[in-house]
Order: structure tokens, then C-alpha cells, then sequence
């Protein structure tokens, strides 16, 4: 799971914006690399993974029930459309992993009682901190205390700004030139056969593989 979480955004964050379809591409092919297969990549838009050699591990025959399973979650249709609008810039996951597990200790359902509430707002202020200096001291360690191996929140905040500081970022590949350049040469309208769909484009720029909403003219 960490190798498939780390291509995916690494994928994205290393596509320039609005290019939908060569994140597409460099997502497919994960699992020709899962088979130790390096070159050669169907899709044009992505023909050589971006790595130098490998030490020896196992891989997954392409053809195995264990490949068949990881192809099949991989390649859902509803998966690789939403793939295809990852944001290059920044991603919410760590957010929504904080909320969901504020809403696992804390659920939303559970509120306060409506005659607790009437008693709490026409308290006056010394009995409201008579209440709040009797329970201050049965309020519970904060969330991250619950889990082993945390760090205080001076260190955390710390080694956040160090890390902003060394402006790390994910470099595009290939280079921002060529990825305009084939973004350029896959924007070309091919009539459709008969009975298919025209392909849908973008409403500002008139080209494919992304909306006007992340369009990035």
C-alpha cells in the first residue's frame, strides 16, 4: 500500500497543471512496474519509468491471481477519473485523515442535551468558572498523546517550517518543456469513428484532458 500511495503522488505532484492524461499515464503504469517491466509503456505519454536500476526483489507475474486482484482495484473506471483530476499543488488526505479520526472519538451525533445547553448560556460568569475549574481537571490528554511514539507539538511545528524551508519539492518529469510539448501533440482532434463520442475538451482553451476549471491558461 505505501509503494502505491507514494506513485500516486508522486504522479501527480511531478505533472505540471492541467495535465490530466499524463497523470493518467504514469498512474497505469504501476502495474507494469510491479512486473519488472521499465520500458516500453503502452500509453505515449509515459514510455520509461523514472528510476535508475533496482535491487533484487520480488515481483508479481503479470498473468497470477495476485496481479489479477491488484489490476482489477487499480483500473476502476470511477479510480482513474478521479486520477486524472489530482492537483499537482497540494493534497487534502492528511486533513481528512485528522477529521476522520476527530469524528471516530468525537462523533458528530452525540451533542449536548437542550436543557444542558439552557443551564450552561444563563449561567453568570463566576458560576460558569465554578463549572469550568471543577471539570478542567477531567478533561482527557489530547488525541495525539493516545498513540505511541508521538512528538510534542513545538517539535512537530519545527520540523515543519525546517522542511518549508528547504523549499523540497517534487521535480516535474520529464521537464516542464517536454511536458508541454506532448501535451501540445495529444491535444490534436482526431475525427471520431462512426458511433463513437467526440472527444470533450476544455471550454477556454479548446484542448482535451482537462475543464475550464483547472484549465491552466
Amino acid at each position: 500500500m505505501k509503494g502505491i500511495r507514494r506513485h500516486m503522488y508522486w504522479s501527480a505532484t511531478s505533472t505540471k497543471p492541467g495535465f490530466g492524461s499524463l497523470i493518467l499515464a504514469k498512474w497505469n503504469s504501476f502495474l507494469r512496474h510491479v512486473a519488472n517491466k521499465h520500458a516500453d509503456h503502452p500509453d505515449p505519454l509515459y514510455k520509461v519509468c523514472n528510476h535508475g536500476s533496482l535491487p533484487a526483489r520480488k515481483w508479481i507475474k503479470i498473468g497470477t491471481a495476485a496481479y489479477d486482484k491488484l489490476k482489477s482495484l487499480l483500473t476502476g473506471k470511477a479510480l482513474l477519473n478521479d486520477i486524472k483530476q489530482l492537483s499537482p499543488d497540494a493534497q487534502t488526505s492528511c486533513l481528512e485523515g485528522f477529521h476522520a479520526t476527530l469524528n471516530h472519538w468525537h462523533p458528530k451525533m452525540i451533542v449536548y442535551a437542550e436543557d444542558i445547553k439552557k443551564l450552561l448560556f444563563n449561567l453568570s460568569k463566576q458560576e460558569m468558572k465554578e463549572v469550568f475549574d471543577r471539570y478542567s481537571a477531567r478533561t482527557p490528554e489530547p488525541l495525539t498523546a493516545q498513540f505511541s511514539g508521538h512528538i510534542d507539538k513545538e517539535t512537530a511545528v519545527k520540523a515543519r517550517k525546517e522542511k518549508q524551508g528547504q523549499g523540497i519539492s517534487t521535480q516535474l518529469f520529464p521537464a516542464r518543456e517536454e511536458q508541454e510539448v506532448l501535451q501540445e501533440a495529444s491535444c490534436i482532434f482526431q475525427e471520431p469513428a462512426s458511433g463513437s463520442r467526440a472527444v470533450r475538451k476544455c471550454s477556454k482553451c479548446k484542448r482535451p484532458g482537462h475543464t475550464r476549471r483547472n484549465c491552466p491558461e
